[in-house]
């Protein structure tokens, strides 16, 4: 019986050492594979994926990496000039009263969208949201 208990005993201490030994080279093996600085960081993958054939630049590629709110582009000025043909459109298809209430209304609303954009692209610009 001792020597059944002993024979087991020299087993399990045999089989201890062969798994420290083999958890050691994997270490080294591992530490050896990937040698990493403090100051290296892992690299991030891309906001954006081009699925296109056009090959943009770095600083190209930069503002579409920064999000969708930052991909707003200032009103055109030709737009805004759009916007008033067809706004003087419609209120010309109004009875002749109500026309000067509604360009009163709709010069309010224009001048409103045109400061809220330029205010949102300059904070935009600094850095600031």
């Amino acid at each position: 019986m001792y020597i059944i208990n002993e024979n087991l005993q020299w087993e399990m201490d045999n089989h201890c050492r062969k798994l420290n030994e083999k958890l050691e080279r994997l270490q080294a093996q591992h530490k050896a594979s990937t040698p990493r600085s403090k100051q290296q960081q892992p690299t991030s993958f891309p906001r954006t994926i081009n699925l296109t054939d056009i090959h943009f630049t770095d600083e190209e590629q930069k503002l579409p990496d920064l999000g969708l709110q930052y991909t707003m582009e200032k009103p055109a000025k030709a737009t805004c000039e759009k916007l008033v043909i067809v706004m003087e459109c419609a209120i010309r298809l109004l009875d002749d009263k109500l026309q000067n209430p509604f360009r009163i209304m709709a010069t309010k609303k224009l001048q409103q969208y045109t400061t809220l954009n330029t205010k949102t692209l300059n904070t935009k610009d600094n850095g600031t949201s």
